[in-house]
């Protein structure tokens, strides 16, 4: 393991990160900064492989400064593993009750990576994994999953080629020996921190760590990545906003909408009512009448 000699920088910085790793520009400018180093460390770990069976990391989506400032960045890191693999890693710090169906959307277009014409023995393996700070699946909380095609009833594999894979940083606390070994805590760790404190102390225990730490210290002092990265938070703020508004919106809207329905019940029930007994008056005059 080579020596870790923290920069003036990171020795002087104190007290809260104004922008940490879960803020999407600061993310993918720690990957891209030592992708061999930092984004190889973070696939062995969410893959579960040795970092010395990576030996080429390529990522396909190098982060553009006008891209970035104009819109959100649409996936965080799309890369290419041994030329062989994709994999995307994204950021989902908000909640989005349509997350499910866009990372799955995302997995799929990497996976349909043919051209016309091509041979389908030349489609490469594609993994779409998301890093939440909420559960996806309320009623299923892990710290870490791995979903695949498998038959419902065998559990048999379809293939090993298409995956989804969860990391939820709300559910530490769960993370398993294989989660451990694999040192997904520590990352965790790392995606949470949020002082500088904090943060040294993760980055002295591997030389990743260290990259990574070395990578947001410039994301939180030198333009044009401040920029950026402010321009990130206001995004996921706008965002998160607009959710709880729609949420809100739609509750008050069902609300109305069961209010309704009752009503509407509660009127059916009277007619029913009346009408029995209309239905019970005339009985008894007709029997009257016998």
């Amino acid at each position: 393991m080579s020596e870790i000699h923290f920069s003036d920088q990171l020795k002087s910085m104190s007290g809260p990160i104004r922008y940490s790793l879960t803020n999407d520009a600061v993310f993918h400018i720690a990957m891209e900064d030592s992708p061999m180093v930092s984004l190889k460390g973070l696939l062995a770990s969410l893959l579960q492989i040795p970092a010395e069976e990576i030996t080429a990391v390529e990522i396909l989506n190098p982060i553009d400064i006008e891209t970035a400032m104009s819109k959100e960045l649409v996936l965080d890191i799309k890369a290419e593993l041994n030329h062989f693999k994709i994999v995307n890693i994204e950021l989902q710090t908000y909640y989005d009750p349509y997350y499910r169906e866009r990372a799955l959307l995302y997995l799929c277009r990497s996976y349909d990576s043919l051209n016309r014409g091509d041979p389908y023995s030349d489609l490469v393996p594609a993994i779409h994994v998301s890093i939440m700070s909420y559960s996806l699946f309320p009623d299923h909380r892990r710290f870490y999953s791995r979903y695949r095609l498998t038959d419902v009833k065998s559990g048999h594999l379809y293939t090993p080629d298409f995956e989804l894979n969860v990391l939820d940083l709300s559910q530490t606390d769960s993370a398993t020996e294989t989660d451990i070994i694999n040192h997904l805590d520590f990352w965790a760790k790392l995606f949470l921190c949020r002082t500088w404190e904090e943060l040294r102390e993760i980055a002295a225990e591997d030389p990743v760590y260290w990259e990574v730490a070395e990578s947001m210290v410039k994301s939180n002092l030198e333009d044009p990545r401040v920029s950026m990265a402010r321009y990130h938070d206001r995004y996921v703020a706008t965002m998160r906003g607009q959710y709880a508004a729609g949420v809100m919106d739609g509750e008050a809207k069902s609300q109305q909408k069961i209010q309704e329905q009752s009503q509407a019940l509660e009127e059916k029930d009277q007619e029913i009512e009346k009408l029995r007994e209309e239905i019970k008056k005339l009985k008894e005059s007709q029997e009257g009448n016998v």
